[in-house]
């Protein structure tokens, strides 16, 4: 018997339809979809602007759907999706099950906000140079200045 895989299905509806006639359109699309498969979770449809226009279309509601199903059913209800004229495009993809089993097993975490980096200036620092006072210092610093000076091929 072959084994059921997970699925996420997403898709575009035209956004030129109301929120209502969408809202009916996703339950009866969750219907044909709960008589194949089963651990259906679809999210909120959400407006939004298109980057370039599909099917001289600006604005869609993008749905995503995830459910579990045999790969016969799913590939059956994907040609069923390209006869809908109502999607304007859709994607369906295998979840891969070791994501599966992370999320399964991972407890939700909250987001947590992290507030913008203030813009910081670095100045270089130059090391602290060790201030020499002493006579004798500055004088054998005058005696090597003036063998060099008097011989320019000691260096």
């Amino acid at each position: 018997m072959p084994k059921e895989i997970s699925y996420e299905l997403v898709y575009l509806i035209s956004g030129k339809q109301e929120e209502d006639k969408v809202r009916s359109y996703i339950q009866q699309q969750e219907k044909s979809i709960a008589e194949f498969a089963k651990d259906i979770a679809i999210a909120e449809p959400k407006k939004i602007r298109l980057a370039y226009p599909i099917l001289k279309e600006q604005e869609a509601f993008l749905v995503a759907v995830s459910f579990v199903a045999l790969p016969e059913s799913a590939k059956q209800f994907q040609k069923a999706l390209k006869k809908e004229k109502d999607i304007l495009r859709f994607l369906m993809i295998k979840k891969p099950t070791s994501l599966m089993k992370k999320k399964q097993a991972a407890p939700k975490k909250e987001s947590v906000v992290v507030p913008a980096k203030t813009k910081t200036t670095l100045t270089p620092q130059t090391p602290a140079t060790e201030k020499t006072d002493s006579k004798e210092s500055l004088e054998k610093i005058e005696q090597d200045l003036e063998k060099i000076l008097e011989n320019p091929n000691v260096i």
